[in-house]
């Protein structure tokens, strides 16, 4: 985290509640053009966006082989970089979980219907790795463990209106062609 004005903390049967007033954080996206072909990489976009780390021999230049817009990244021409995006909100709320899978067995802990926005292990309390998405993960509502990963979970939920399945058209800046009848 970057920086905050103001900090709440709640908690409620375990679980801690954490409120951050003007918080400023940055998350890091991977999204690449394979074949030159586009691809847009979903992910909430709430401030600015830069390139931290290009993949490719092919350029990537913002307005051009990359851009993006409130609901993502797109790249196409062979631009594969790693993405900062800095977030701005209002409020984000964090909630720290713990999640346990006994006898090596799958085990979900719900957070809330269609809330979780990112999730983060924060500390591994077994001697069976917890490894995202081979013995841990989450979806939209909660957090699943597997084959006894046993850890502590920051849980980021969302602030804003999630736009689903929609995306923008091919690449959303450039201009349309159209025929001339």
């Amino acid at each position: 985290m970057r920086g905050f004005r103001g900090l709440l903390v709640l908690v409620w049967f375990g679980v801690a509640l954490i409120l951050l007033d003007g918080v400023s954080e940055a998350k890091e996206i991977l999204c690449e053009s394979h074949n030159n072909r586009y691809r847009f990489c979903e992910t909430e976009v709430t401030g600015p966006v830069k390139v931290i780390k290009q993949l490719s021999d092919a350029p990537c230049i913002e307005g051009q082989t990359w851009g993006y817009d409130r609901y993502g990244v797109w790249v196409t021409n062979g631009c594969r970089a790693r993405f900062e995006i800095q977030e701005h909100g209002k409020e984000t709320q964090v909630v720290k979980i713990s999640c346990e899978s006994e006898d090596k067995r799958y085990h979900y802990c719900p957070v809330g219907n269609n809330v979780v926005k990112e999730v983060k292990l924060i500390k591994q309390f077994s001697k069976n790795p917890c490894i995202q998405g081979h013995s841990w993960g989450f979806d939209e509502s909660g957090v699943w463990v597997d084959k006894g990963c046993r850890g502590e979970f920051s849980v980021y939920k969302r602030t804003g209106r999630f736009r689903g399945n929609e995306y923008p058209g091919y690449p959303p800046s450039a201009p349309i062609k159209r025929k001339e009848w």
